[in-house]
C-alpha cells in the first residue's frame, strides 16, 4: 500500500473518534513497538506538548531576519584562502585549485539553529512560520571573502554542507520546505508555490514524494494534489519540469494517464515514450499503437521525439511497419533510418 493511500484511509478511520478511542488505539500500537523505540516515541509526544506562543515565534523569527539580512548585506561572511594542489605528483600544467574556509562569524551555527527551530515549528504545526524561516535559510546569499586576493564570491548551501561549514542536511531542509508549503497553502495554490522551489539549484535532486514522509501530521488530499501538480507542470516546458512530471506519473503508476494525453503534446511529448515503456511492462501493446497513431500526426515533423514514437510503432505494429519507418525517416534523416527504410 502506498503512503498516500494509507494516510487517506487512516485519516478516514479516525474521523469521528473520541479521545478515549484514540487513546486505546495509541496504546495498542505502542504495545507492538520494541523497547528500543520508546525514547523516540516519547520525544514525538514531548515536541507536541512543548507550547510556544505566536508572539514568541514572531520575535524569534524577527531575530533571524536581522541576522540573515546581515549575511545578505555582506556584513557577515565566510573567509577563505586558496592554493593549487598538485596531489602526489607534480603536474607542470598546474594543479587543482583548493579553498580552505573559516567561519569567524559563526554563520554555520546560525544556520543550524535556524534549521532546528524551523523543524520544531513544523512539529508544532506552525507551518506558515516554518516556511518563512526555511525560505530565509534557502534564499540567503552566502558569501566568501578571499583573504589573499580581496575578492568575494558566493557559496551555495550544498557547498557549505560539503565543506562542513554547516551541520545540516540541505536535502532534508528542502523536503521540509515542500512539506510546510503543502500544509500552509490552499489546494488551488499548492502546485504553484511548490514549483517555485524547483527553480533553485538546491532542489535539483529533490523528489516531492520524499516530503510526504516528514512531519507529525498527515498530508490530506494527496490525490487531488497529484492531479493539480501534473496539470500545472503540463503548462511548463523544460528539463526540470519533465523530471517532475515523469516522477508524478511514475509515483501514481500512470493512473488515468489517458486524460492527459492531449495536454502532454504541447510541452512534454517525451512523456509519451515513458507511457509506452510503462504499457510494454503491462503487455498493453494495443494502447501504444492507439496513442501513437493519435499523436503522431499532431507532432512537428522536425521533432526528434516524432522519430522515437514512429520507431516504437514500427516495432509493435508489424502490419504498418513500413509506414512508420518512413515517418521516422522524415523526422530524422540519418543513416540508421535510411537502412531501416530499405532493409525492413
Amino acid at each position: 500500500m502506498r503512503s498516500n493511500e494509507f494516510y487517506n484511509k487512516f485519516n478516514k478511520n479516525i474521523e469521528g473518534m473520541n479521545l478515549e478511542q484514540l487513546k486505546d488505539i495509541i496504546m495498542n500500537v505502542i504495545r507492538k513497538i520494541p523497547e528500543t523505540k520508546y525514547e523516540e516515541i516519547l520525544d514525538i509526544f514531548n515536541k507536541n506538548i512543548d507550547i510556544i506562543s505566536e508572539k514568541e515565534i514572531k520575535e524569534k523569527i524577527e531575530e533571524y531576519d536581522k541576522k540573515f539580512k546581515q549575511i545578505d548585506d555582506f556584513e557577515l561572511y565566510f573567509h577563505a584562502t586558496g592554493y593549487e594542489d598538485y596531489g602526489e605528483y607534480y603536474n607542470p600544467w598546474g594543479g587543482d585549485w583548493v579553498w580552505e574556509y573559516t567561519d569567524d562569524d559563526d554563520i554555520g551555527i546560525l544556520i543550524k539553529e535556524a534549521n532546528l527551530f524551523a523543524v520544531d515549528l513544523i512539529n508544532k504545526k506552525q507551518y506558515k512560520y516554518a516556511k518563512e524561516l526555511i525560505d530565509k535559510i534557502l534564499y540567503t546569499n552566502y558569501q566568501v571573502l578571499d583573504d589573499d586576493g580581496g575578492d568575494d564570491f558566493e557559496i551555495s548551501l550544498h557547498e557549505l554542507e560539503e565543506n562542513r561549514l554547516v551541520d545540516i542536511n540541505v536535502n532534508i531542509l528542502c523536503l521540509y520546505a515542500i512539506y510546510a508549503t503543502y500544509q500552509c497553502t490552499s489546494e488551488s495554490n499548492r502546485a504553484k508555490y511548490i514549483y517555485e522551489y524547483f527553480k533553485s539549484d538546491n532542489f535539483k535532486n529533490i523528489s516531492i514524494e520524499d516530503s510526504f514522509k516528514l512531519g507529525t501530521e498527515i498530508l490530506l488530499d494527496i490525490d487531488k494534489f497529484w492531479n493539480n501538480w501534473i496539470v500545472f507542470l503540463l503548462t511548463k516546458s523544460g528539463d526540470i519540469e519533465y523530471r517532475l512530471l515523469k516522477e508524478a506519473f511514475e509515483y501514481n503508476n500512470y493512473n488515468n494517464y489517458e486524460k492527459y494525453i492531449d495536454k502532454i503534446l504541447e510541452n512534454h511529448p517525451k512523456i509519451y515514450i515513458d507511457i509506452f515503456n510503462f504499457l510494454i511492462k503491462g503487455h498493453k501493446i494495443n494502447e501504444i499503437i492507439e496513442i501513437g497513431n493519435k499523436v503522431l500526426p499532431k507532432l512537428d515533423k522536425d521533432l526528434i521525439i516524432r522519430n522515437d514514437i514512429s520507431l516504437y510503432l514500427a516495432k509493435y505494429d508489424n502490419k504498418n511497419k513500413e509506414k512508420y519507418i518512413i515517418e521516422a525517416f522524415k523526422s530524422q534523416t540519418d543513416i540508421p533510418n535510411l537502412f531501416r527504410e530499405f532493409l525492413d
